[in-house]
């Protein structure tokens, strides 16, 4: 029978610095794989906000000849990537776990999940903004090629530049609370009609009851995460056009 005071092991609980290590190889890692698809919806964005490009059809940009220029900029869109998540995820964890500490609870809500997230969100932005103006810079082609990201720095004129943008990015962190409400939503659907299944040893463990708790599949992860994504992206797709268009470079191309 499950205790109404039931703990969750705190050894069992990642770090901060865990939480951006894992969440930083892990969401780069899957991104570096898509990075062709995702330098197509950059391309496509920027001729449309710029009169003088002619816009080209992703069919074009995958022929062979293109091939280059699909892969052009990855290696700093992935450092971005790298530092961009690491910050989200540690800042997330560390703001959770603040929370819990002044809160008092053993594990958190809902609500506490969606204010760190929130949190994390609008540091990430503040701190990696210079970061995400030079790697768009290299992805467009219009940085110098083996630019480093100190040189980028040193050649802007202007500092404020590397910050253009910003209000549309602090409306995108809406992005991974639209992905959190409707991941938790259908986790919270999904699990309801699932039997509880228990993590550990059931009953007493070091003097403290293990809590019994239910949790998805791999498919339904899998799923459920791939369903929540779509839904967050559809959501603030304007907003990465505007983010995309309020970039110095990109206007002046």
């Amino acid at each position: 029978m499950r205790s109404p005071h039931a703990v969750l092991d705190p050894s069992a609980v990642p770090t901060p610095i865990m939480h951006g290590m894992a969440g930083a190889l892990a969401n780069t890692l899957s991104i570096a794989i898509l990075y062709p698809l995702d330098q197509i919806r950059t391309l496509q964005q920027a001729a449309s906000s710029a009169p003088s490009r002619s816009g080209t059809s992703s069919l074009q940009l995958l022929s062979p000849k293109n091939i280059p220029l699909l892969y052009q900029g990855i290696g700093s869109s992935v450092e971005a990537l790298l530092v961009s998540y690491f910050v989200f995820f540690f800042t997330f964890a560390y703001f959770r776990r603040l929370r819990l500490r002044v809160s008092g609870k053993g594990k958190p809500s809902p609500a506490d999940n969606l204010i760190s997230s929130m949190a994390a969100g609008v540091i990430n932005v503040l701190v990696t903004s210079p970061l995400w103006v030079y790697a768009t810079n290299k992805r467009l082609g219009l940085a110098n090629r083996g630019d480093s990201f100190p040189s980028f720095l040193m050649r802007t004129e202007k500092w404020s530049d590397l910050w253009k943008g910003t209000a549309a990015s602090l409306w995108l962190v809406s992005n991974p609370v639209v992905h959190f409400v409707v991941y938790e939503s259908g986790r919270l659907a999904l699990l309801s009609r699932e039997p509880a299944r228990r993590r550990g040893f059931s009953g007493v463990e070091d003097g403290r009851p293990v809590e019994e708790v239910r949790v998805l599949t791999d498919r339904q992860a899998v799923v459920l995460g791939g369903v929540a994504k779509f839904c967050a992206t559809m959501a603030t797709y304007p907003l990465q056009v505007r983010r995309l268009m309020s970039s110095p470079s990109t206007r002046e191309a």
